[in-house]
């Protein structure tokens, strides 16, 4: 377990990144927008602490990325078959998360 918030009053949220700056960036930013944060660097840290049963993890999200990204998906099938309850969530990164963020922010040209 890297960090831990408890704070339950929004939905808890598993963040399993092995980049400890995306990994930060993204859980300070689900902080300020009110959610409890927990922080694995590795897949398994995640199984530990998806197993833990005070942190009541409601969300797992996944980096897809590099070496790592069949592991990510194993995790996922995983916690999909034993863990239906929660919301898994995949993410190919923290680069790929902000062109997507912003491709979603630019205009169109409009067909006029």
């Amino acid at each position: 377990m890297t960090s831990v918030e408890t704070n339950k009053i929004a939905p808890s949220t598993l963040i399993v990144d092995s980049e400890i700056i995306s990994r930060h960036v993204i859980a300070d930013y689900l902080r300020h927008c009110g959610y409890s944060v927990v922080e694995s660097a590795n897949f398994d840290e995640a199984y530990t602490d998806v197993g833990e049963p005070s942190l009541l993890i409601d969300i797992v999200l996944l980096a897809v990325i590099g070496s790592e990204t069949r592991m990510a998906f194993e995790f996922a099938q995983w916690l999909r078959s034993n863990q239906p309850e929660l919301q898994v969530s995949l993410a190919g990164g923290i680069d790929m998360a902000a062109q997507t963020a912003a491709d979603q922010q630019t205009p169109q040209p409009s067909n006029e």
